[in-house]
């Protein structure tokens, strides 16, 4: 500053340039002031803005530490556990091994029962389809034997029917006769004075009376040829269901 007041000219000092100069001086110190301090607050407060990015990135680095020793302490202790997990999967994958090979060993014995049973209800089933069929055989070879006699017993009985109704019919006949001469008798008066009436016997009803006799008799005879060949199907009928019983113990002990 002095030595710029010396090289000033003394018609400069005279005209104020020194004080105008000096003013524009103290105006540059204050502003190369302020510029300073402005520099010297921003750059502070960079530096703490940086320093505060620091801690937390230093904070998130410790955190990932502690995450990554976290993890791979969870990694050992699920490494130590599917050891042992793939030893307890072996062991279980062996009995389970073992119970497959006894369910098929057992499946196995089961369809071995199954066709064996198969075979004895076919058996059993063909044995009584040949009994079935000789039974209905043997059923229409006994109708077509009783189916004579039943046929003439139905006759007869129908004929006795028949007679039934025609007695009854003469028996109601009768009766109506009877009651219309006891009304005559009563009207006529006492029974001293007129003498009993001796009624005749219609020769016509004493005929019907002796022809039905006749064919009572005649209704209750017995077909005894029809009943020996009965006797000897019966007793045919007897030995085959004997056959057919020892055949079937037969077949089922085999």
């Amino acid at each position: 500053m002095q030595t710029q007041r010396m090289r000033v000219s003394p018609r400069a000092i005279e005209h104020g340039w020194v004080e105008e100069m000096e003013e524009k001086m103290k105006k540059q110190r204050t502003l190369i002031t302020q510029l300073k301090l402005e520099t010297v607050f921003e750059l502070g407060l960079e530096f703490k803005t940086k320093e505060r990015e620091l801690l937390r990135f230093h904070q998130r680095i410790h955190q990932l530490e502690e995450k990554r020793r976290r993890v791979l302490d969870e990694a050992k202790e699920k490494e130590v556990f599917c050891i042992g997990s793939t030893d307890i999967l072996v062991l279980i994958q062996d009995k389970w091994r073992q119970r497959v090979e006894g369910a098929e060993d057992k499946v196995r014995v089961k369809d071995d029962a199954e066709k064996e049973r198969d075979t004895r209800e076919h058996i059993n089933d063909l044995a009584n389809q040949v009994a079935l069929v000789a039974a209905t055989a043997q059923i229409e070879q006994m109708k077509g034997l009783f189916d004579p006699a039943f046929l003439e017993i139905e006759r007869s009985f129908d004929q006795v029917q028949r007679q039934q109704r025609a007695h009854e019919k003469r028996l109601a006949a009768t009766r109506i006769e009877r009651q219309r001469l006891q009304a005559v008798r009563d009207v006529a008066g006492d029974q001293d004075e007129h003498p009993t009436m001796v009624i005749p016997m219609d020769p016509e009803r004493a005929m019907d009376r002796q022809q039905r006799k006749r064919q009572l008799m005649q209704a209750a005879k017995v077909p005894w040829h029809l009943l020996d060949q009965m006797a000897a199907e019966r007793h045919n009928l007897a030995q085959e269901k004997a056959m057919f019983k020892l055949w079937g113990k037969l077949s089922s002990g085999v």
